[in-house]
């Protein structure tokens, strides 16, 4: 993950160790491109690894709207200054998190493929029973464990009621040795019930997909639990399109990380019970584009509250404090008209949505609208990182390692 091993970072900082645990047998070299903006460049420079993710980034020049025939409609050039669809920093969500533990791996312990099944607190202490059959004891512990957060559902309730679905449907997959473009610029294309297609090159040779839908009937998602069954789901809903997912759904057959998913938004009252705290998708996943950069952002106010102070509750209700003002507008955009705008239902909207791409494009507008309103985190002026105090502590004064 991402949220995990940046913590790990500050909290060496902090002269705190700590332990991450990740379910697979090693990083994750699945995943898509994820974007930086916000506070997430602020804090990378902060760490020192600005430059080296620099380094990895996409080299996307902006995204393009096509139709069926590959027409396309509408470009928009990627823009520091005003980015639509494309930010400055896009790398592949692999490469980042190996470079979190390529950095972090010197000091600290990551144990791979294992997994917490149920944990037991007491006055001083957590004690994690591990699947393995491993027992261990920890001051504290931090759920990063995204989305689907075990964590969070172990500590506050299996109904999990934080979980919000937004009736979309997400399949991911990388094309392996096919380039559907010799240009660097990503392409989107929208049909009729909610269905919208991404193609980008991962300057590896290789095309990654994402085919999204929000369909009208919910009831049509089925068979979801299985590989074999999502993979089948995948071609009977999108199979009737023409463009280039005849191709890359033909080719998908060779992929190795394919993986499908529901996006849904979790909000939570509170983030912490006792001795355990969430971070990152866990607690907060926001569904707007910006939970990498907010991952990032939130390890850092973590792991500064729990070097100022000596009483984890207090560290937690600071950290709290000072996240929920940068999670509670980006978990709104998601209630806005863009979604549906994005993921038209009907072949009207479809078009209508062509027909807008093509008018902000040609006369500009695009850009200007961005700056002036912005759609997220985009005035880099206005990006404010809250206070944070590294303290390092005597060691007879630190949260027991």
């Amino acid at each position: 993950g991402i949220a995990g091993p940046a913590l790990a970072f500050w909290l060496n900082r902090a002269g705190l160790k700590s332990v991450v645990v990740e379910r697979s047998d090693g990083i994750r070299m699945a995943g898509q491109q994820v974007d930086l903006k916000g506070p997430g460049p602020v804090i990378a420079r902060m760490m020192g690894m600005e430059e080296t993710i620099k380094q990895k980034t996409v080299p996307e020049k902006g995204v393009t709207i096509e139709d069926d025939d590959r027409v396309e409609w509408a470009r928009f050039a990627s823009n520091p200054d005003a980015p639509i669809l494309t930010e400055e920093i896009e790398i592949l969500r692999s490469d980042l998190s190996q470079l979190l533990y390529d950095e972090t791996r010197p000091y600290t312990e990551y144990i791979f493929g294992d997994y917490i099944d149920h944990m037991e607190e007491t006055a001083d202490r957590v004690t994690v029973h591990f699947h393995s059959g491993t027992t261990r004891d920890f001051l504290l512990v931090v759920g990063a464990d995204g989305i689907g957060s075990r964590t969070r559902r172990m500590t506050f309730g299996w109904n999990d009621p934080s979980y919000r679905s937004l009736n979309q449907y997400l399949f991911y997959f990388t094309v392996p040795g096919y380039e559907f473009a010799e240009d660097y610029w990503g392409t989107i294309h929208h049909a009729t019930n909610g269905r919208v297609s991404l193609a980008r090159l991962d300057g590896k040779g290789n095309t990654r997909m994402c085919l999204s839908i929000r369909p009208s009937d919910p009831s049509e998602i089925d068979n979801w639990s299985k590989e074999e069954d999502q993979r089948a789901l995948m071609r009977r809903l999108f199979g009737d399109i023409r463009w280039l997912l005849p191709t890359v759904i033909e080719k998908s057959k060779d992929s190795t990380d394919f993986y499908s998913d529901q996006v849904a938004q979790i909000k939570m009252d509170k983030w912490s019970n006792g001795r355990v705290v969430l971070l990152g998708d866990a607690a907060w996943a926001p569904s707007s584009g910006t939970g990498t950069s907010l991952g990032l952002l939130g390890a850092y106010v973590l792991a500064g509250e729990l070097s100022s102070h000596t009483d984890h509750t207090i560290a937690f209700e600071s950290y709290e404090q000072k996240m929920r003002p940068n999670i509670e507008p980006a978990q709104n955009l998601v209630g806005t008209i863009l979604p549906d705008l994005f993921s038209p239902k009907s072949w009207a909207g479809v078009m209508m949505f062509r027909y807008i791409t093509y008018a902000l494009d040609k006369s500009g507008l695009a850009y200007l609208i961005v700056k002036l309103i912005g759609l997220g985190y985009r005035d880099k002026k206005e990006v404010t990182i809250p206070e944070v105090y590294f303290q390092l502590l005597p060691p007879n004064e630190r949260l027991k390692e």
